[in-house]
């Protein structure tokens, strides 16, 4: 009796690293329809190529910094759809490269493995959309000294929390 886990023949590592090209090539399309052009386009299309060959550099990272700024500057409105659809597309593209950096090329992963990755990511998208949400009923006027000071104290107060908790743990 073997003490090996059988995990199935699962599929090919390659999948995760064509889970970063469509990512990249998302962010690429998004830029394109977001009228960024020239050198801005032509480089996030070179490090979206890089990407998917180099899934454990810092290309990614590139990516996603020079897609932000290219679209932030140029966005004609903080929620503009081109800001917002590059927030699950970025979220996509660190995963997967994420992901796509710790397994060999010839690797073969089983989808459970990914489950719980998944599920994080949704998490965090829901949070994120839930954020922005909130975000588009907030007032653009200036805001109340009494209003300020409350948020800033709730701030101090979860950083509080966070750090009490940590040590808790401990």
């Amino acid at each position: 009796m073997s003490d090996a886990l059988d995990v199935g023949r699962g599929v090919s590592a390659l999948w995760v690293r064509a889970a970063v090209g469509a990512a990249a090539a998302g962010i690429v399309v998004d830029l394109v329809l977001a009228d960024v052009a020239g050198l801005v386009g032509w480089t996030a299309a070179v490090l979206a190529v890089l990407c998917v060959l180099l899934p454990a550099s810092p290309v990614a990272l590139l990516l996603i910094v020079l897609a932000a700024v290219a679209v932030a500057v140029g966005a004609p409105a903080p929620f503009s759809p081109a800001l917002l659809a590059l927030i699950p597309l970025t979220h996509a593209l660190h995963l997967s490269s994420g992901i796509a950096a710790v397994l060999p090329r010839g690797a073969r992963v089983h989808g459970s493995a990914l489950v719980a990755p998944l599920r994080r990511a949704c998490a965090i998208q829901l949070a994120v959309g839930l954020i922005v949400i909130v975000a588009t009923f907030l007032p653009t006027g200036p805001t109340p000294p009494a209003v300020e000071l409350v948020a800033l104290l709730s701030s101090a107060a979860m950083a509080l929390a966070v750090i009490l908790l940590e040590r808790s743990r401990r």
